[in-house]
């Protein structure tokens, strides 16, 4: 059965093959919060769950080639699935201070700005094809990951005395392993020099005609989410959710809602002329209203109130209680911005009584708080 992927405008197999890939981009937040959990025994299956993302990789090729089932979409999404891993990766060790986030945030900067070049290239039948130098860099990325993994088990294992325990962590955030990070982040801007280069008429094509349409449609359709096919304003609330991997503060998750709240006054109108009004490719929306809500004071971000509060704002965002219709009936960026933005209010007004509740209630607080 054969489909087409809007996201991407590849035709989107389901096969075997990209089913191994998209099971790799499912265990990445699955190994996040096994390893933020810091216990032996979430440790331990966080390693495990890395192996088998990791190893994956090499079955969906293998079955892909051995079958004859390579195609578009598949050349495609195993190396953004590749890339997904190795971010959520790199994300949760910089959230345990264990490498900085800055040198993280360049390594996935770098894996935004190929993928979006090799989708565009694709569109003007002009593919690209990974060097080695990509390869070699995804290959060093995956050696240093499963490093950082093994100390980091090693140092939580009770099967060691206490003094190895130590040497392992004291390894662990050591000068050798900031080194390792810095020269793996430095060989990381070599290669996308090295990619846009090698790909120059591309890139000077891109920008010469098509840059400021490509950004507009990224920042409103949060890079290309609202293309998904089936529910893109679900999909886009969960994207909102990303946020949660950096180490953003609430005052500038606010602040940085407003920002995408002007820009979108000035982007969503271009975009409604050519795809109409309220296109379903507009997710940002949803992406700020879901912000707001994890703006909500005194909630903690944890599984339990950020599941609550995704379910409560899809559902005011999807019923549209008064006056949500009445403002959603109406046209123009500020009034698609607008709708979310009370469903956003309203989720974070359940959300706090709900809180206010479960203060009465020790039991439930000590659960949800967990």
């Amino acid at each position: 059965m054969i489909y087409v992927c809007l996201f991407c405008g590849y035709p989107l197999h389901f096969t075997l093959p990209n089913f191994i890939s998209f099971l790799r981009v499912l265990l990445a937040p699955v190994f996040f919060v096994l390893l933020r959990s810091e216990s032996q025994v979430g440790v331990r299956f966080a390693v495990l769950v890395f192996i088998i993302g990791a190893m994956s990789d090499y079955f969906d090729g293998y079955f892909a080639r051995r079958w004859k089932q390579v195609s578009a979409f598949g050349a495609f999404f195993d190396p953004l699935a590749d890339k997904v891993l190795t971010a959520i990766a790199f994300f949760a060790f910089a959230s345990l201070d264990i490498i900085s986030y800055w040198m993280v945030l360049i390594v996935v900067a770098r894996d935004i700005i190929t993928t979006l070049l090799r989708v565009y290239a694709d569109s003007i039948d002009n593919s690209i094809v990974t060097s080695s130098s990509a390869k070699l860099k995804t290959f060093l990325q995956m050696i240093f990951i499963s490093y950082l993994l093994l100390l980091f088990a090693l140092k939580g294992s009770s099967e060691f005395p206490p003094n190895f325990r130590d040497f392992f962590g004291w390894l662990l955030v050591s000068d050798a392993t900031h080194l390792m990070m810095l020269a793996l982040t430095l060989y990381t801007v070599w290669t996308t020099i090295l990619y846009l280069i090698t790909n120059i008429s591309i890139v000077k094509q891109f920008w010469r005609n098509d840059a400021v349409n490509v950004f507009r449609m990224s920042f409103v359709s949060v890079f290309g989410v609202g293309f998904l096919p089936k529910m893109p304003g679900t999909y886009g609330s969960l994207a909102a959710l990303l946020i949660l991997f950096t180490p953003i503060t609430t005052p500038y998750l606010l602040l940085l809602s407003v920002i995408c709240f002007i820009a979108g006054l000035i982007l969503i109108g271009d975009v409604e002329r050519t795809r109409g009004a309220d296109a379903h490719c507009i997710v940002i929306d949803e992406v700020i209203g879901m912000w707001l809500v994890l703006c909500v004071p005194y909630i903690p971000h944890n599984w339990f109130w950020v599941s609550l509060g995704f379910i409560i704002f899809r559902c005011f965002d999807i019923f549209k209680p008064f006056p949500i219709n009445r403002i959603n009936s109406r046209r123009g960026a500020f009034w698609v911005l607008a709708d979310d933005i009370l469903a956003a209010i309203y989720a974070g007004l359940a959300l706090y009584l709900f809180w206010m509740t479960s203060l009465c209630f020790p039991l439930v607080l000590a659960f949800v708080n967990r």
